[in-house]
């Protein structure tokens, strides 16, 4: 199995990179000397500077797996983050079948596909980061039950492979957004659900503001450093104080 190389960040694997969180933490990983793969599944097969994009489906195992193996190819693979995500409107009564299913898949079974895949090809020291949401923590929001149920299950899921992979030094955590300031940061549709004005949203966050995507992108980046060495097994927060409230 590979090890990290001192000085020498090796290549991060990027799932959803073309969103908005995604593509902030392919932003800061390359300014932070790695090779990023990245890429959803309607990506275009492209090579720029320190980044290759490609397509990746993370609903298809062959894909999950080919994009690990892309990753390898450039060199120790020491860093994969999960940042693909989907939201459907699904009421707690009325939820419809296709939209339940398909938000467990992509987002929880497509976050456990790509850890399964990692896992044996990462490189010992490496680092792996999910993404979850305060929906995953929090009872609001009646019409996301589906999207909450799928990022309280990535923290789950991100605890088991923290103790599985702890005897290789493999660090695995969750960043926990609150609101963002991205289009997708559906945890602000669940609090305009019950009708709330931005003034409303905002006071409901001690900081008194949504968090930005770069500031995800920076929690992202000090997970998978040396300087979060002794941090694995944790969701943490990027809220604002939401959950602490």
């Amino acid at each position: 199995m590979p090890r990290m190389e001192e000085g020498n960040p090796g290549v991060a694997l990027v799932t959803g990179g073309t969103g908005g969180v995604g593509s902030a933490v392919v932003a800061r990983l390359t300014s932070d000397g790695f090779r990023v793969v990245t890429g959803g599944r309607n990506a275009e097969p492209s090579c720029s500077g320190q980044v290759v994009s490609r397509r990746i489906d993370v609903c298809d195992s062959s894909s999950v797996d080919a994009a690990v193996e892309a990753a390898c190819e450039l060199g120790p693979l020491t860093a994969v983050v999960v940042c693909h995500a989907v939201v459907f409107t699904t009421p707690l009564e009325t939820m419809a079948e296709d939209a339940l299913l398909s938000t467990l898949d992509v987002n929880l079974a497509g976050t456990a596909r790509v850890c399964r895949a990692a896992a044996s090809q990462i490189a010992d020291g490496g680092a792996i980061v999910t993404m979850s949401s305060v929906a995953g923590a929090r009872g609001r929001g009646p019409n996301r039950v589906a999207y909450g149920a799928s990022k309280a299950g990535i923290e789950a899921l991100t605890r088991y492979y923290a103790v599985a992979l702890a005897a290789r030094s493999v660090r695995v955590n969750t960043v926990v957004p609150g609101p963002l300031d991205h289009a997708m940061a559906s945890t602000v549709g669940e609090l305009r659900a019950f009708g709330d004005a931005e003034a409303t949203i905002t006071a409901r966050i001690p900081l008194g503001r949504r968090l930005s995507v770069r500031e995800v992108a920076d929690t992202v980046g000090f997970l998978v450093s040396p300087r979060a060495s002794g941090i694995t097994g944790v969701a943490l927060p990027v809220d604002g104080g939401l959950l602490a409230k």
